[in-house]
């Protein structure tokens, strides 16, 4: 379960990462055409640093990556020229659904340790109680006896 937990975890990072740098990767291309194109709406509108990406919550992460890939289906056809393409939309918005999954994967992974963490604290105690409710009364009798 742990070998399991940890596989997940850094399946996680790593396509986080992915999809952080594909998120810059897109934005930048975006805001080089809306410059070049003078289209003021798109000029500001994803200005973020790899560090600003790495740092939000998974949420911020998927609605970021989300604006960015509606924004550049809207301009498709002339964004082209700029590195971007159907096949490279397709990767990035298969990056957003296995991020999505996994992080589900993730959240159900993390809830299956902490139960288990539960329930080995759970089955500690008890054997403590049992312990001292039960052996140690025997151990003190037979030492004096």
């Amino acid at each position: 379960m742990i070998e399991e937990s940890e596989k997940i975890i850094n399946q996680y990072i790593q396509l986080r990462n992915e999809l952080a740098k594909n998120i810059i990767l897109f934005s930048r291309k975006i805001t080089a055409f809306a410059m070049l194109e003078e289209l003021t709406e798109l000029q500001g509108l994803f200005c973020y640093s790899c560090e600003e990406l790495l740092h939000a919550n998974d949420d911020k992460l998927l609605d970021t990556s989300k604006l960015i890939l509606r924004k550049t289906k809207e301009y498709v056809a002339d964004i082209a020229e700029y590195g971007i393409n159907d096949c490279s939309i397709t990767n990035f918005q298969n990056i957003i659904d296995q991020f999505m999954s996994l992080r589900t994967d993730k959240k159900s992974s993390d809830q299956i340790a902490e139960d288990a963490a539960k329930h080995i604290s759970s089955l500690l105690l008890n054997t403590e109680i049992l312990f001292n409710n039960k052996l140690a009364p025997l151990a003190e009798t037979s030492v004096n006896g």
